[in-house]
């Protein structure tokens, strides 16, 4: 019997510098991300970015030898958005929406942050959700944090 070759696929943590803006948000230098590495300096991003931006969900990035994140070489048909949510834990409503619309998500250690992977094929109406519940939730607020790259 052939002997089957098993690619073992290493999960790695890879660094993105942030910058502070004038209110000294985000609270952070660096956040880490899960990669799947593919290749030397290549891998698929696999855990849902909270602070960095133009990153999401299944990028194919590219990082140096100390795992600094350098380039997204390939990217995956996801946006993320973030969501400062008081109320997550009883908006049952929207977590049905996001389950319907094939969206995964993972709250922060900071209380009411939530990073949410959304397929782009769903962001129009997703986005439009989002947006009437903050209409009627004033604490409730939302940013598309891969805006600014094609989607």
């Amino acid at each position: 019997m052939a002997e089957k070759k098993v690619r073992c696929i290493r999960r790695n943590k890879v660094y993105f510098q942030l910058e502070m803006d004038e209110d000294g948000y985000p609270p952070f230098d660096v956040e880490s991300l899960w990669v799947s590495t593919i290749d030397k300096g290549v891998g698929i991003i696999d855990s849902i970015p909270f602070f960095v931006k133009g990153i999401a969900l299944g990028d194919r990035v590219a990082f140096d030898d100390d795992f600094n994140f350098v380039t997204v070489e390939v990217p995956a048909n996801n946006a993320t958005i973030r969501v400062y949510c008081p109320s997550w834990e009883k908006e049952v409503d929207i977590k049905n929406m996001l389950k319907e619309e094939n969206c995964s998500w993972e709250p922060s250690h900071l209380s009411s942050l939530i990073a949410i992977n959304v397929p782009n094929d769903r962001l129009e109406k997703v986005q439009s959700c989002l947006f009437e519940r903050s209409d009627v939730e004033p604490l409730f607020a939302f940013e598309n944090v891969t805006d600014g790259r094609s989607i």
